[in-house]
């Protein structure tokens, strides 16, 4: 069995947020390796926070560059909050958010993968 490592099939787990539609924090064993052992998988245990550039329309690439904030994400559900707000209290506004490597999108309590920067 292979050491457990951050990366599937090359993209950071971090990225990962459903494999063939299920979400991650249900997903338990990944060819045979238990998803506990595998260093920054989501354990579905609630709200962390992200720090994250914003665009609220094209070019998406312009929330790589953008001044970035805190947010809170709930992974059980994964639902983005707007900045200052806890887990439970308005959603992000709609847009293209960045963690500087990674662009992610939240449309209508929606959260995806964009693309790289």
């Amino acid at each position: 069995m292979p050491p457990p490592s951050s990366k599937i099939s090359g993209i950071p787990v971090t990225s990962i947020i459903n494999m063939k539609s299920v979400n991650v924090t249900s997903i338990v064993s990944i060819g045979g390796v238990s998803t506990s052992n595998i260093p920054g998988w989501p354990s579905g245990s609630g709200c962390e926070t992200l720090i994250l550039g914003y665009a609220s329309g094209p070019p998406p690439t312009q929330a790589c560059r953008n001044r970035t904030n805190e947010y809170q994400f709930d992974s059980t559900n994964s639902i983005l909050y707007g900045v200052g707000e806890p887990c439970g209290g308005i959603p992000a506004p709609n847009g293209f958010y960045s963690d500087g490597r990674s662009i992610y999108t939240w449309f209508d309590g929606i959260w995806g993968f964009g693309g790289p920067c």
